[in-house]
């Protein structure tokens, strides 16, 4: 009973933040999009508790099974002792449970999320600036039926022009974030 209690309330609490963040991200989302957010969110919330609760599992017949495999503790490449598979075991399971391992990774993503926004910072008036150069560098006549046609839209148009531009923005993020990770950046993690 206390497994489901606990999918239960982890479930609800994932849906919830999903449809808060795409109510704030995306306000005209219609309600078969809400739907679908939610029935994906709920899914998967499932699915990662159900892959707990198999972990967990894992080191429980590890902890019961007692065999006599042995593990050797190395410190700075030396040999300072040895464990057995059931005290390895729960070891992790000890470390997989704790709340402040999990809390410790959350607030390092928030750090790598922040470090990642610094580099915006830094990018985007670098690529306003290179933009301005670019224009300036233009055949004048096409600078000038740009700002000719800013000019003659509605405000409309300007909103929908600038939230085309964030999720532009925000695309290009998603991809060049990670493969800047995968070039050897690392965005200030810690282990």
């Amino acid at each position: 009973m206390y497994n489901f209690k606990r999918w239960a309330l982890t479930t609800m609490l994932a849906v919830v933040a999903v449809l808060m963040f795409s109510f704030f991200w995306r306000a005209d989302r219609g309600w078969l999009d809400l739907l679908t957010i939610s029935a994906l969110t709920a899914a998967a919330s499932v699915g990662l508790n159900y892959w707990l609760d198999q972990q967990s599992a894992v080191y429980a017949r590890r902890i019961a099974a007692g065999n006599t495999l042995t593990w050797d503790v190395l410190m700075n490449g030396v040999k300072i002792g040895t464990v057995t598979d059931a005290q390895y075991a729960a070891m992790q399971r000890s470390a997989f449970r704790d709340y402040r391992n999990a809390v410790a990774q959350l607030l390092n993503f928030g750090h790598m999320v922040l470090v990642a926004l610094g580099k915006l910072v830094i990018v985007v008036p670098g690529l306003a600036f290179w933009m301005a150069a670019g224009t300036a560098l233009s055949p004048p006549e096409s600078s000038v039926e740009i700002v000719r046609e800013v000019h003659k839209a509605d405000p409309a148009t300007i909103a929908s022009a600038m939230r085309s531009l964030l999720d532009a923005a925000v695309a290009v993020s998603v991809i060049v974030i990670p493969m800047t990770a995968i070039m050897g950046f690392r965005f200030g993690f810690r282990n």
